[in-house]
């Protein structure tokens, strides 16, 4: 334990941390879905920062044009599995961090039983579809949700709780709709790579504050910023009244749990 403590020590020496809230983190655990320019940096610190148990999901492989924002890769990675390539870097920044990768895509028929198994679950994928999905579930397991989105060179991030009564959930922002369903993903458009970086640690930090119970969440608020003004804006969030996903799941997170435990990928 001496030389954890000493690995963590400028975490414990924060006030409002201390040595309790690096216990929390070391007993907590996070997944990360999409290990792209978001879920890299995340990763990273979440892991170096001592968070128990990091799980992370993604069934693409390591491409060139991915090496200019995902930090964790570099040129012998290129065509190597993400998940396989993210827990060797990681695993030699943070040995003592469970890493648990999931080689697959985020389905309805496996998103029950892999979120179940977290604390929490930081987006970081770059599609709408996903997006929806994760929320979707995190409200029925009362599972804490930090996403984040960048496009071109600026950003937002937010943390969901859309079971709770005045808290809203991704789809009270977004509802669903064909035109955001078809709306350009980091592959057919352009993106600043420290954009991601910026952002992928503010999901780190904010997962983190949700683990220790300190700061303010970010849930109810989302934080933009732009990487070329240095603008940022954070607003206050509502409560979607029809959103039939944090109105009409919110109850249901024993069925899902139980049943999606036959479902798992391993």
């Amino acid at each position: 334990m001496g030389s954890k403590l000493q690995r963590f020590e400028r975490h414990i020496d924060i006030p409002e941390v201390g040595l309790e809230g690096q216990k929390k983190l070391m007993a907590g655990s996070s997944l990360i879905i999409g290990m792209g320019g978001l879920g890299c940096p995340a990763a990273l610190y979440l892991a170096a920062g001592g968070v128990g148990r990091l799980g992370f999901m993604d069934d693409d492989t390591v491409s060139l044009s991915n090496l200019q924002r995902q930090v964790l890769y570099d040129d012998n990675d290129v065509g190597v599995s993400k998940v396989a390539a993210a827990r060797r870097k990681l695993a030699a920044h943070a040995p003592d961090c469970l890493l648990e990768e999931q080689n697959a895509r985020l389905t309805p028929e496996n998103a029950a039983a892999v979120i179940s198994r977290y604390d929490l679950v930081l987006d970081c994928s770059d599609n709408f579809n996903t997006r929806y999905l994760v929320n979707e579930f995190c409200v029925r397991l009362k599972k804490p949700l930090v996403s984040a989105s960048v496009y071109h060179h600026e950003g937002q991030i937010s943390t969901f709780r859309g079971w709770e009564d005045d808290k809203p959930c991704y789809q009270c922002l977004y509802p669903k709709s064909e035109k955001l369903a078809l709306a350009p993903q980091c592959t057919e458009d352009g993106i600043l790579g420290p954009v991601t970086g910026i952002f992928g640690t503010m999901q780190a930090a904010a997962a983190m504050n949700e683990l220790m119970g300190i700061g303010d969440s970010l849930s109810g608020w989302m934080l933009m910023f732009s990487a070329f003004t240095y603008d940022s804006q954070k607003v206050r969030l509502q409560k979607r009244a029809t959103c039939d996903i944090c109105n009409s799941m919110k109850n249901n997170a024993d069925n899902y749990v139980n049943n999606g435990a036959k479902c798992g990928i391993n």
